[in-house]
């Protein structure tokens, strides 16, 4: 187990800290959070950006998404929505949500309203349909797909990618409004009481083992290139496959709304697949090819943009809002992953920077990597100066978002709060950073959302960290006593480079 002292003097080694957390106070200014909006019935509103690019969601069956999700047909042997409302259900053909498809040209979408609505312009205050058929327990909407399989000879896990999209994020975590997505494997016995689940057989959880739900995953982070106001990075969900599994198992994937039946969610799952070796229950994060991930930036905020990849690459095509940047990219320091991996990092991108050669944003980077075994993957991330619009229902915002680092890469730790703060803390893990890490906050300010917020950064490198994981969480207290907390899922991969 790492011990707070390793992380402390690794920290320590690496930055240069300045004071106190409440020189913070100092920039008061007209407040940007508000208390927890009331509940009201969704009304649609205009001028919010739109989606760049052409989208599909196309109806289907339960069989359509079972085979969007790439399970072989040999290995089913039913696939049933049940009383589920059809509209709650959908294929993707083309790219959406930043990371899907994961694999091929399509993925499956099981939503609390429309499916086809998750393609649409995130101009709406809170898209919302009530679905007709399947409800839970509470009478909500609820959308489940019932598979029955039949894994191969040999099989000791499954596994899936995924990630969870939201209108109900950032307003109502912590509230009875606590929509979930589980992935329940031996059939279904979830209970809900109150704004609680229990899901003995679920085995969809973060990587740090929460439940996929409003108020309990971690690093949620804007900029979704969806409708929906807030989503998770994308994970992957794998579950062993014990003497039971065979010769059937049923696999239930549920989406499912608490407290009301308005404000959508929706999953979206693709890259099935069955494993024989190298098997780890449990949830972590899915591969990613770009770092960092999609989020909200500040002008002043700096950082490396890398490439990674698990296996060796050969060449990558890089775009940014339609413009061809790969020569620029080819010019960037390539290292090598101790997994056998690459990495290209690209240093000193800020969002002043990009701010000057593309306007006021999004940033969108459409990234496809060409790998030495013929294969590909394309990703897309887009980053945004933030805005009062953007902030202006929570009183604290944590970047960068959740996903990959390089050890050698650099990056700013950045917490945008509202400045009647009064006093915060900081883990990794669990470990109190709190000492560490503020005072460096502190010594980087900036104004930020038209000077209605305050930005601290604080420079990094992921090499400061052991390889793995690591859960960063931040908690802010403010003058009326109210409480906020953000957090990121840091995954570092270990490099090195000439």
């Amino acid at each position: 187990m790492r011990s707070q002292t390793k992380i402390s003097l690794a920290v320590q080694a690496t930055l240069g800290w300045a004071s106190s957390f409440l020189v913070l106070a100092v920039l008061a200014s007209p407040a940007f959070g508000q208390s927890r909006p009331h509940r009201r019935q969704p009304t649609p509103a205009v001028g919010h950006r739109a989606l760049a690019g052409p989208r599909a969601i196309q109806s289907a069956t339960a069989n359509q998404l079972v085979a969007a999700m790439k399970i072989p047909q040999a290995n089913v042997v039913s696939a049933t929505l049940g009383t589920s409302d059809p509209d709650g259900v959908g294929v993707g053909t083309s790219r959406l949500g930043r990371f899907f498809p994961r694999q091929g040209s399509s993925f499956a979408i099981l939503s609390t309203g429309l499916a086809a609505t998750a393609e649409t312009p995130d101009d709406s205050q809170g898209t919302s349909t009530i679905l007709s058929g399947l409800d839970t327990s509470q009478g909500e909407d609820m959308v489940q797909l019932r598979i029955v399989l039949a894994p191969p000879p040999g099989a000791q896990c499954l596994g899936f990618d995924f990630a969870f999209f939201s209108e109900e994020f950032p307003e109502f975590v912590g509230s009875a409004y606590n929509d979930a997505f589980l992935a329940e494997l031996g059939g279904s016995n979830f209970q809900i009481v109150g704004t609680t689940i229990t899901a003995p057989r679920n085995f969809a959880v973060d990587p740090a083992g929460n439940l996929i739900s409003i108020n309990s995953v971690f690093g949620v982070s804007p900029n979704t290139q969806t409708t929906y106001d807030g989503a998770t990075s994308a994970l992957r969900a794998v579950a062993a496959l014990g003497a039971s599994a065979f010769p059937t198992v049923e696999l239930v994937l549920t989406i499912a709304d608490l407290g009301d039946s308005i404000y959508d969610s929706t999953v979206m799952l693709d890259n099935f697949t069955f494993s024989t070796s190298g098997c780890s229950a449990g949830a972590g994060l899915a591969e990613m090819i770009i770092s960092p991930q999609s989020g909200f930036i500040t002008a002043n905020e700096t950082f490396d943009f890398t490439l990674l990849a698990s296996q060796p690459v050969t060449s990558y095509t890089v775009g940014v809002n339609g413009l061809d940047i790969s020569n620029v990219i080819a010019g960037c320091i390539r290292g090598t992953q101790s997994s056998g991996g690459s990495t290209v990092r690209c240093p000193g991108v800020s969002g002043n920077l990009l701010a000057g050669f593309f306007g006021s944003g999004p940033f969108v980077f459409d990234v496809t990597a060409n790998f030495a075994n013929g294969t590909t993957r394309t990703e897309t991330v887009a980053y945004d100066l933030i805005e009062l619009a953007d902030i202006g229902a929570v009183p604290l915002a944590l970047m960068p978002g959740s996903g990959p680092f390089a050890a050698t890469q650099r990056f700013d730790l950045v917490v945008v709060v509202r400045p009647d703060v009064v006093g915060g803390a900081m883990t990794v893990d669990g470990i109190d950073v709190t000492g560490l890490v503020v005072p460096c906050l502190a010594a980087n300010l900036e104004s930020v959302a038209g000077g209605v917020a305050i930005a601290g950064r604080c420079p990094l490198v992921g090499g400061i960290f052991p390889p793995g994981p690591h859960v960063v969480v931040m908690t802010a207290v403010f003058s009326g006593g109210e409480v906020a907390s953000g957090s990121f899922i840091l995954d570092v991969r270990p490099n090195t480079e000439p």
